[in-house]
């Protein structure tokens, strides 16, 4: 993660200041796409490619003599690591951290005014911003033409992956049929038209699958339901065999029609119909609907998407066993290897982590990875979201603690797993830490919680062991999982963050458990699990996790002092789960050494 020079970049980005109508003295980069993706194509990195950091998380903006950038804790090692001096590194959610408005009152003069390209930036952030600012006599306006494209001369192009049928084998349900259960919502709901817009809701509804956002299986499209018809705005060109009949009776049009197409059907729909778009939909987008039309909230999409079907289900099992089968053979490799003493080209946290990959390949079904592995070392396992860069990076040795955070797209799920070890000994001090995350972990992975709560009350529940220790981690504690889409999916979410209030966890989601601790200059902990939302035997109305991950947590890095009796009878039993299910798919695949390794790192805790 090396720094690189901005000042070219801001200063020709600060001289088209002036050219605008009417003229701007600062300008908001966001890091969404138009259709606020929280991960994006390359030729949509405008903000990392304005400040160079490339985290996935942050907001750029640029005055005329300053420069900002925000991002939240997961970042901020990252952040300090790679923006340069004409930059200042705002820690979003710290103490005394300016706001984003705040930080404008304070460079601008009153009167002036602010841009920002109004397909990049939700509605409802837009419109917050705008009265904060409007209070110090400040503007913020709507920039057409996206000034960070102008003076990106090397820009890449536009994605054109194939777009693929998904198959119902594994999506579990015909897209008209999922068609047929929205427009029964929308009657409901009073509701004439629906406008989606995010790209994994679209995928999802009409089963389709591309390849536009690097370890996303989704591609760049819009979507509108009316009581009568189905538009889909795409490029057809990329259609694979089949997509034209697959789609059908979709009426197609090009996706860069969409906008003028959107007044066209809001125009259309009676005056006592509402145009129902999502809570994240941009400001050009609600710009095309009267107020007195418009419904913003979570769209019935994105909910019954969150809620997996039974085959998806299955496919999401399935998947995890063979995920943990390739990490197996991983693991194994890596303790020889580094018994062997081999060097730095091949142990190093890169190549340590490409190895990983290749033996998710050899697994059936395989896609892709689901996210850029965190393959980290000591220090590096505290930059939350580090990605070690081949011929810049560390190398794996038996002193340190390892974290090791991966994922994989295959065509019946998505797996997302992380766990800590040590290949030599651990200190007490790192024992007790990695224990304190584990008591986190056991704590929500054992509770039991009324229909209907929400993510947000879940979360004290991992951070408590952890903070009667005096420890924390500035992230959320679980994310939802795609079925063979994006590796975070909402609505749903645990987090102490007031968004994990959107929507309540139910019955077929799909989330992860992970609590972590950060020591910065010295090591990372987290332990991540997929869970199934379950509801309790026999009683429908309370409901727990199950666990879909299966593999081992390393026992060497246990304080069992620490553990009650309660925690160790939960990993006894979770570990018995993992020889059974795991240990039976490696006898299957003839890995007779994998799973002699397997059946040792699941001994039994006394």
């Amino acid at each position: 993660m090396k720094k690189q020079s901005t000042l070219a970049r801001l200063t020709q980005l600060r001289s088209l200041f002036q050219q605008q109508k009417p003229t701007i003295h600062a300008y908001i980069v966001p890091s969404e796409d138009a259709h606020q993706s929280e991960y994006i194509a390359e030729r949509d990195c405008r903000r990392a490619f304005i400040s160079g950091f490339d985290g996935s998380a942050g907001k750029a903006i640029v005055a005329t003599n300053a420069a900002a950038l925000w991002t939240d804790g997961r970042y901020w090692l990252q952040a300090e690591t790679q923006l340069d001096s004409n930059w200042t590194l705002m820690k979003a959610g710290a103490k005394d951290t300016l706001t984003e408005a705040a930080w404008l009152k304070q460079t601008l003069q009153p009167g002036q005014r602010v841009g920002v390209d109004p397909r990049l930036m939700a509605h409802v952030d837009f419109t917050k911003l705008a009265d904060t600012l409007r209070k110090d006599n400040l503007e913020l306006v709507a920039v057409e033409n996206n000034l960070i494209d102008a003076v990106w001369d090397d820009q890449p192009a536009k994605p054109c992956a194939p777009i693929v049928v998904h198959h119902e084998r594994y999506a579990g349900m015909r897209w008209q049929d999922k068609a047929a259960e929205l427009r029964a919502t929308m009657e409901v709901e009073s509701c004439g038209l629906v406008v989606l817009t995010a790209l994994d809701e679209i995928a999802w509804f009409f089963n389709l699958r591309g390849n536009d956002i690097v370890y996303n299986p989704v591609f760049h499209a819009y979507a509108a339901v009316t009581p009568s018809d189905i538009l889909l705005f795409v490029d057809t060109s990329r259609f694979e065999e089949g997509v034209a009949e697959h789609v059908q009776p979709a009426i197609i049009h090009s996706y860069d029609s969409f906008e003028a197409h959107l007044k066209e059907l809001v125009a259309a729909t009676a005056d006592c119909s509402q145009v129902w778009v999502t809570e994240r939909c941009s400001q050009a987008i609600v710009g095309c609907i009267p107020e007195s039309k418009l419904k913003r909230s979570i769209t019935p999409v994105e909910t019954a998407k969150a809620v997996k079907n039974q085959v998806e289900l299955e496919g999401m099992r399935q998947c995890h066993v063979r995920d943990a089968v390739a990490l197996a053979q991983h693991f194994l490799w890596l303790e020889k290897t580094l018994a062997a003493g081999a060097g730095p080209d091949v142990l190093s946290e890169a190549a340590v982590a490409d190895r990983l990959a290749e033996r998710r390949r050899q697994q059936d079904l395989f896609v892709s990875l689901s996210f850029d592995t965190i393959s980290s070392i000591g220090a590096n396992g505290a930059i939350i979201h580090y990605k070690p860069e081949l011929g810049n990076c560390d190398v794996v040795d038996t002193e340190r603690v390892y974290l090791c955070d991966s994922g994989g797209q295959y065509r019946d799920g998505t797996t997302d797993v992380t766990r800590t070890v040590h290949f030599g000994q651990p200190t007490q001090h790192e024992k007790d830490c990695f224990t304190r995350v584990l008591q986190g972990h056991i704590a929500l992975s054992r509770a039991k919680f009324p229909k209907g709560t929400k993510g947000r009350l879940l979360d004290p529940i991992a951070r408590a062991p952890m903070w009667a220790a005096g420890l924390d981690y500035s992230h959320g504690t679980g994310h939802g999982v795609g079925s063979f889409l994006n590796v975070h999916e909402g609505p749903m979410q645990i987090s102490y963050r007031p968004k994990a209030d959107r929507s309540a966890i139910e019955v077929g989601q799909i989330v992860t458990i992970e609590p972590g601790y950060y020591e910065t200059g010295a090591f990372g902990v987290r332990i991540e699990n997929v869970v199934e939302v379950v509801a309790m035997p026999g009683n429908d109305n309370y409901f727990g996790f199950e666990p879909v991950t299966l593999f081992p947590i390393q026992s060497k890095m246990i304080n069992r002092e620490l553990l009650t009796a309660e925690e160790v009878d939960w990993l006894n039993h979770y570990h018995l789960r993992v020889r059974q299910v795991v240990g039976k798919a490696l006898d299957d695949q003839g890995l007779v050494e994998e799973k002699a390794w397997l059946e040792r790192e699941c001994s039994v805790e006394g």
